[in-house]
């Protein structure tokens, strides 16, 4: 890519000319840039002597390396204490799963519950809101990767704690209070 510099003393219809030949070689460039060719094979980590070689990754390392970086979904709340397995599909164990629930009550007049949570190397915790119309508090969580509230005044909520990871899946493990009904749904996402 030659991009020519356009002086102070050129004319004005040399510096249209010089201009459109810059976008011309821009536009050519970018085609380039934009389906290269690679050659070559990965270099192992092991293999290297510190000296440069030209080896590239190949196309079909490159767009193993950039997929399935995170995937997520929507689920029912749990009906009573259970394990709920949910599949994943990201191919290799997730380094975070991120959780957010809603949980609606069993009155009109009431405030929903609201959980955001979290599983990573440092365990399960979340923030959350229970359902309690003019009690409005967030609480910290330091055990529980979700919370989800169903009842005005508490008592009948559902904790779960995200367990037995694999590449495949991962297990929410719920215990409930009270009379859980199915007014709530959560979202996760597994990266």
């Amino acid at each position: 890519m030659a991009i020519t510099t356009i002086l102070n003393t050129d004319s004005g219809a040399s510096s249209l000319t010089q201009i459109n030949a810059n976008f011309v070689d821009l536009d050519t460039t970018k085609a380039d840039l934009a389906s290269p060719t690679f050659t070559g094979t990965p270099i192992a980590p092991t293999a290297s002597t510190g000296t440069s070689t030209t080896q590239v990754a190949t196309t079909a390392f490159v767009a193993t390396a950039v997929t399935n970086t995170s995937t997520s979904g929507v689920s029912a709340g749990p009906a009573s204490s259970s394990t709920q397995t949910i599949t994943h599909g990201l191919g290799r164990t997730p380094t975070i799963i991120r959780l957010h629930s809603l949980g609606t009550n069993s009155s009109t007049n009431g405030t929903p519950g609201f959980s955001h949570g979290v599983y990573d190397a440092s365990g399960n915790r979340c923030i959350y809101l229970e359902a309690q119309a003019g009690m409005e508090t967030v609480v910290s969580d330091t055990t529980n990767a979700i919370h989800i509230s169903y009842y005005i005044g508490g008592g009948n909520d559902a904790d779960g704690i995200v367990q037995n990871i694999t590449a495949t899946t991962f297990d929410i493990v719920w215990t409930a209070t009270g009379s859980i009904t199915t007014n709530a749904y959560f979202l996760w996402e597994a990266q």
